[in-house]
């Protein structure tokens, strides 16, 4: 975000600043009672997590910087859902300039004010504004109670465009005056009263940056450079793909099992989204971007050579955007779509390719319901998850012919095998279903928390990053109940399990954990 340019305070403005003090202290006797219930309602809603260590950092270096008092929140909101269906939830991004803070997360690819109304929740999107004021205050603000703090507050206006004066004028502002400085905190408004509670919920979370400390380091934990995407074990290392979209970062990592340290790493400029590892080598799906930031390719499928990280086989799908990407019996099957720009939803089909590993070439592609997600080959089949249907598809693994499909919950995930079943998380309704190979039967539904994502299984049982609870669950096969849960921290959103150790990245705090149940 750019930073806000100053505007000369107009001295009726001044006046209002100062009916409060100071601010921060407790509620008036004179507090109107819309603000009133506002603050009350503030009470119930959405998780707020503490802030992940890069986020508390940013915060940190914009007080080094300022001579004022830089307010920070302690916790803010995750993503839970994406926008785009298939694909994980955005993270948490802060920014720091000399005067303001800057926090959001968005799965939109379009403009903050373009984003479609049915996308704009905070589930899913996010934009957190707060630093000190400089513009003029906006028309229509009113004396208001939020956070515990008296100033005025003014409403998001209808049809507002981002980045226009005072202010985002597609947020709901507020003003208040705080040690000895005039503040200004915004939110992008999903519904004026809605979004009042939930600024009055992050109001109260406000606190000096310089009191502010990253959490406690999870251990064994290995720094991840930007947000995970994807895991994968194979080679004697664990392989995680980042979706950096940053020219000169990596995008896909080696680490090493034991020490935690990174051994090699490749991709500048490349987008590796997901990663497989097995006989057929290490494969990854993914983008390129142009040295200049501005265009990406379309999709396409790298063979890595694991001891020189160096692509050996490139395969190119136009025109797609991908989903998944899995190995066996000889071929890299690649799940892929196409998406409608203006209202992110999928075309009427997706598509799932199998490509030779040997000669890298493509020797089959199947159409599957409404959108193509994760992958995976067990029993003689390849499994697809629909991205945004309530569907699982079976292929034959040696023809890619359908052979089947199950109805599931409205949001699948993940796939994984275990117990002579096929495991597919929800992300949506937080649940875990079994199917029966067999039979294409749902036989069981687990409910294991709030925004379940990655599953792995290994002869211990069936391991969820549940994101929305910071937390892993263990699935008992045998009883097809949760058994044990592990408490993460952060945005848990990619798992592996090999049977000793449970790998698990977290999606704000761009960490990979290494957990030994």
């Amino acid at each position: 975000m750019t930073q806000m340019s100053r505007v000369v305070v107009l001295a009726s403005v001044a006046t209002v600043f100062a009916l409060g003090g100071c601010g921060g202290g407790h509620p008036s006797t004179g507090a109107s009672a819309s603000a009133t219930t506002t603050m009350r309602a503030a009470r119930r809603g959405l998780a707020l997590l503490p802030l992940p260590a890069q986020a508390v950092a940013v915060c940190r270096r914009a007080q080094a910087h300022a001579r004022w008092t830089v307010l920070c929140p302690a916790r803010l909101p995750r993503a839970t859902r994406a926008s785009t269906p298939g694909v994980a939830p955005a993270p948490l991004v802060a920014q720091g300039a000399s005067e303001v803070l800057d926090f959001s997360y968005s799965g939109v690819a379009a403009p903050e004010g373009s984003v479609p109304v049915r996308l704009n929740a905070p589930e899913r999107f996010l934009h957190f504004v707060v630093g000190r004021a400089f513009q003029e205050v906006p028309p229509g603000a009113r004396p208001a109670l939020l956070g515990g703090r008296r100033g005025l507050l003014a409403r998001a206006t209808p049809n507002g465009s981002f980045g226009s004066a005072p202010y985002f004028d597609n947020h709901v502002r507020f003003l208040w005056r705080e040690h000895g400085t005039r503040y200004v905190a915004t939110l992008h408004t999903f519904g004026e009263r809605q979004t009042e509670r939930l600024l009055d919920r992050l109001l109260r979370e406000l606190r000096p940056a310089r009191s502010l400390r990253p959490p406690p380091n999870p251990e064994p934990h290995a720094p991840i450079f930007t947000r995970p995407s994807d895991l994968a074990l194979g080679f004697g290392d664990v392989w995680v793909t980042t979706a950096n979209a940053t020219f000169g970062a990596p995008s896909l990592l080696r680490i090493d099992p034991r020490t935690l340290r990174a051994r090699g790493q490749r991709g500048a400029g490349q987008i590796d989204v997901h990663v497989a590892a097995g006989r057929e080598g290490l494969w990854t799906t993914g983008s390129t971007i142009s040295r200049n930031g501005h265009s990406i390719s379309p999709l396409q499928v790298h063979r890595i050579d694991p001891a020189t990280g160096r692509i050996v086989t490139r395969v190119r799908l136009d025109g797609l955007q991908g989903g998944d990407v899995t190995v066996g019996d000889g071929a890299v099957w690649v799940s892929a779509n196409r998406f409608h720009e203006r209202d992110f939803t999928l075309a009427a089909t997706g598509t799932v390719w199998r490509i030779d590993a040997t000669s890298g070439h493509v020797i089959a592609r199947t159409r599957v319901p409404a959108g193509a997600g994760a992958l995976l080959i067990a029993d003689d089949a390849v499994w697809v998850a629909g991205a945004g249907t309530p569907v699982v598809s079976r292929l034959d693994a040696r023809t890619g012919a359908p052979t089947g499909t199950v109805r599931v919950g409205p949001r699948p995930f993940a796939l994984a095998s275990a117990d002579d079943a096929i495991w597919v998380t929800d992300s949506q309704d937080g649940t875990v279903r079994r199917i029966d190979p067999d039979t294409l039967k749902v036989t069981a539904t687990i409910r294991v928390g709030t925004a379940p994502y990655g599953i792995a299984a290994d002869p211990r049982g069936v391991w969820v990053a549940v994101l929305g609870d910071s937390a892993v669950a263990r699935i008992d096969p045998k009883t097809n109940r949760v058994a044990q849960r592990i408490r993460t921290g952060g945005d848990p959103v990619a798992i592996a399990a090999n049977g000793k150790h449970v790998w698990v990245a977290l999606n704000s705090d761009h960490t990979l954990l290494r957990l030994t149940p």
